[in-house]
């Protein structure tokens, strides 16, 4: 767990694996499989021994598929001059997170393709925006 005291104290633990509000393992490190897709909250108590307690919560996501990235602008194999500016446009979907994206979450890759590899260009972080190619 990374639990440390600074007199040396020992703790106990109390695993909530299953969101019920029951302990369900008392070691230091434990393991769980999750079975079923959704979200699965797991809590974590600390006790030492003059009873303060420390408690950390997480959810687990099991079964998340990446988001779905639709490349709007440019088309597929549209050309350009060395010095261009493009405008590109993506809309980046995800399932499990809501419909649409926040864009300051999305970081598009600018890579010049060619033959059956491609050189890195540079990024930027947004849904649109202009790439100015290099001359």
């Amino acid at each position: 767990t990374g639990s440390s005291h600074p007199d040396g104290k020992e703790f106990t633990y109390a695993w909530d694996l299953d969101g019920d509000g029951e302990t369900d393992a008392t070691d230091a490190q434990v393991s769980r499989t999750f079975t079923e897709n959704g979200q699965h909250e797991v809590r974590l108590t600390v006790t030492d021994a003059d009873g303060k307690q420390g408690v950390a919560t997480t959810t687990i996501t099991v079964g998340n598929t990446a988001p779905e990235v639709t490349l709007e602008l440019p088309a597929d194999g549209q050309f350009f001059d060395f010095g261009d500016q493009v405008p590109f446009r993506v809309t980046v979907t995800d399932a499990e997170d809501g419909a649409q994206v926040d864009c300051s979450r999305v970081v598009v890759e600018y890579i010049l393709g060619h033959d059956n590899h491609g050189h890195p260009l540079s990024s930027a972080t947004g849904c649109e925006g202009v790439l100015t190619t290099a001359k």
